[in-house]
């Protein structure tokens, strides 16, 4: 099995510089990666529906969320 950064440096480069020109929290990396402002909104949705069953369920006291990345830095962005 072959572990490593299988990245193109150049390419890597190029999607930095594009990201600091057009704002990181906008800029969605190529190939289908999301922008901080999709996951944002995905957040948004998923506290909709959290603050939903937490009224509907009043008997539960503690949730676990399993996330990484951006997402939780948004999360916490969001939740605040």
């Amino acid at each position: 099995q072959d572990f490593g950064n299988f990245q193109d440096p150049l390419a890597t480069e190029n999607q930095k510089k594009d990201r600091k020109a057009f704002g990181s929290f906008y800029y969605r990396f190529p190939d289908g990666g999301e922008s901080a402002c999709d996951v944002y909104d995905r957040v948004s949705s998923f506290l909709e529906s959290l603050y939903r069953d937490w009224s509907e369920h009043p008997e539960f006291e503690n949730y676990v969320l399993v996330m990484h990345g951006v997402t939780i830095a948004v999360f916490l962005n969001r939740w605040t």
